[in-house]
């Protein structure tokens, strides 16, 4: 039996001004702050307690403000809005998510989750079929979509409006929704590329909640559902 080796890549020490600047905090917190790119004081303190050092506003990914448009759409004309999403556990809490805000503000919003054997992953065929008999007017996906072309197209020849909300790397082609956001899709500007499929999910909601007058949620609230999906 072969075992293959394992080359151990160990960080330097941290060097002398680093350890300077981070006096205060613990030896093994400062070399471990210093590992992660973390060497000046301010940008520790961010790091430490959790605060993003680049502009967070949603609307830098692309697709967010058509994707919000069309939502306040649906809720003015109380259209069902369907939520697809994925098996895993981060799919099922950013459809969780995006279900539960839409209930919230008094939009009429329902669940959908392929089954795992039957269906696969992502979006398929007879899914859009049942949810247009259904009555659903737009569909959302979580999690998955960047790369359906030819469920976008089936989706479009039967009149329903798509919103890929996805956070994997796209193909050659985007699908043809409504609008795509996705901060991995080419030419995005939206800082953090390593969003989870929630952390799209709540981005979208932090948008929407913007351009709602009533009744206002604390949309922080639901972030008990983006970390268990980040995680």
């Amino acid at each position: 039996m072969n075992i293959p080796k394992k080359k151990w890549q160990v960080s330097p020490r941290i060097p002398q001004k680093a350890d300077a600047d981070l006096h205060g905090y613990p030896p093994i917190l400062r070399q471990i702050l210093y590992n992660r790119g973390c060497g000046r004081r301010e940008k520790a303190r961010q790091y430490l307690e959790a605060q993003p050092s680049f502009d967070t506003d949603p609307f830098q990914l692309i697709g967010i403000p058509q994707a919000v448009d069309r939502l306040l759409r649906a809720i003015q004309e109380n259209e069902t809005i369907a939520i697809y999403g994925d098996y895993d556990v981060d799919g099922v809490s950013a459809t969780a998510l995006l279900v539960q805000y839409l209930s919230d503000i008094g939009a009429k919003a329902i669940a959908y989750i392929p089954d795992r054997f039957d269906e696969g992953y992502g979006l398929n065929i007879d899914a859009i079929t049942k949810l247009e008999e259904n009555g659903a007017n737009l569909i959302i996906t979580v999690d998955c979509g960047i790369r359906a072309i030819d469920e976008a197209e089936y989706a479009r020849q039967l009149g329903l409006d798509l919103i890929v909300t996805d956070h994997h790397h796209a193909g050659e082609k985007l699908p043809d929704a409504l609008a795509v956001i996705d901060p991995k899709q080419p030419n995005a500007p939206y800082p953090e590329k390593n969003l989870a499929g929630v952390g799209v999910a709540y981005k979208l909601v932090a948008a929407l909640d913007t351009r709602i007058s009533a009744p206002k949620i604390e949309i922080e609230s639901y972030l008990d559902l983006v970390a268990l999906g980040t995680v």
